[in-house]
């Protein structure tokens, strides 16, 4: 039976829906609920990858805010935020840096001042930048180790070139190229007013859009520089498969990819749905062949990812090196499948109600719903296209899943990449 299509929480208000500016020029969108005892604030800087002139230069910057400020070092920090029970996480993408904080209504006035000392005067003290560089740095040595890891870093390769953001992936001597003055030139350019957003959830009140009024705020530096939100062109490699040599490790790891259309486009919901139905769920075509049927891994996945303006189609899968050529060619297999036969109503309402559910899963309650507003913004989809993602997993046809397999996913330009 079809699940209904997901209604609002009757205990939130979205009271900003087309967002509303502080006087300082920062957008702010609330979604106030009086059933949260917890208040998220997410900032959002329009300063990624797609902005740094070093590689690392971004996620650094990003990272060593929380590592001292004008008023507090890095421990004092720490303490203040274990004392409040807060959580504080960061993370840098294609065109964002992001600092999100959860934390009780009764903390949000002291830990907002927090952030905005780490927004404003940040230290980038050198023996705090050695110590999060070395974690760092060893933790890649680490992963670079693992078959996802290798396969991942070529597939990015050949998909985008290596002049582009997505196309090289940090290694070991990135970390040798970056310092501190890098990491304060990009927050002097990228950390400014007129690039970032606010999204402000939870048990808000008026008092607390007044607090984040008057602090969020960053002091003018002659250095600013806006965001003009320009997308590089991927460079495509001429290699269509690729195999790297594994032969001392047990487990392989096989990964496809095909760079494809942006969440803008009026056939992307349709082509999530298709992605989904072919290896995005625990019962997929794809787990059901190569797990199931074969038992040649104990899981493989197929993810549509969003970029600003493009979406990146990835499989992929980890087994025994002896199984790996045979997972593509069945990959290849389903895929002609889904482009050459109507599926059934069965398994498309299966498909459907499952992505509604995970719809409904996600975003139940009023701290996640802010997820919401954010992805508009970062794939330039406004909260309409959001809706029309909806309707066509509501709407969509068997005929036009395969309409979309053939243009959009079809075996011969899938990028492979094999090792073991």
């Amino acid at each position: 039976m079809l699940l209904p299509k997901p209604q609002p929480l009757t205990d939130f208000v979205w009271v900003a829906p087309e967002r509303h500016r502080l006087s300082t020029g920062v957008p702010l969108s609330l979604v106030r609920s009086t059933r949260e005892e917890v208040i998220r604030l997410d900032v959002l800087v329009r300063g990624g990858t797609w902005h740094q002139d070093k590689c690392l230069q971004a996620v650094m910057t990003n990272r060593l805010l929380r590592e001292g400020t004008t008023r507090l070092g890095s421990s004092e920090i720490a303490v203040a935020l274990d004392n409040c029970g807060a959580v504080l996480e960061q993370s840098a993408t294609a065109h964002y840096s992001f600092l999100t904080l959860y934390c009780l209504r009764k903390h949000f006035a002291e830990l907002l001042g927090l952030v905005h000392d780490m927004l404003n005067c940040p230290t980038f003290d050198e023996k705090q930048f050695r110590i999060v560089l070395d974690m760092n740095r060893q933790h890649t040595i680490i992963n670079d180790q693992r078959v996802e890891m290798i396969a991942h870093r070529r597939l990015s390769d050949m998909l985008f070139g290596q002049h582009h953001p997505l196309g090289h992936v940090a290694d070991v001597d990135d970390f040798d190229r970056i310092g501190v003055a890098d990491l304060r030139s990009f927050w002097q350019q990228r950390y400014c007013n007129e690039n970032l957003s606010a999204y402000l959830s939870g048990n808000v009140t008026d008092s607390d859009v007044a607090l984040v009024e008057a602090q969020l705020r960053i002091v003018s530096n002659p250095y600013a520089m806006k965001s003009n939100g320009v997308i590089a062109n991927p460079q495509s490699s001429a290699d269509d498969f690729v195999r790297i040599d594994g032969s001392d490790r047990v487990q392989g790891c096989v990964q496809m990819g095909v760079v494809s259309i942006p969440a803008t486009h009026p056939d992307y919901g349709k082509l999530n749905v298709a992605v989904t139905a072919l290896g995005g769920y625990f019962a997929s075509r794809l787990m059901r062949n190569i797990r199931e049927r074969n038992g040649w891994t104990y899981g493989i996945s197929a993810s549509l990812v969003n970029y600003p303006g493009m979406s990146v189609l990835r499989i992929c899968a980890e087994a025994s090196t002896g199984y790996l050529g045979k997972i593509v060619t069945e990959v290849r297999n389903e895929i002609d499948k889904m482009g050459n036969e109507l599926m059934s109503e069965d398994e498309l309402m299966v498909v459907r109600n499952c992505m509604i559910a995970d719809w409904n899963r996600t975003y139940e309650g009023a701290l996640s719903l802010a997820d919401i507003p954010i992805f508009t913004e970062m794939s330039g989809q406004g909260m309409t296209s959001l809706h029309e993602v909806m309707n066509d997993i509501i709407t969509i046809t068997p005929a036009e899943i395969q309409r979309v397999m053939q243009q959009y996913i079809c075996k011969q330009i899938l990028k492979v990449v094999l090792v073991g």
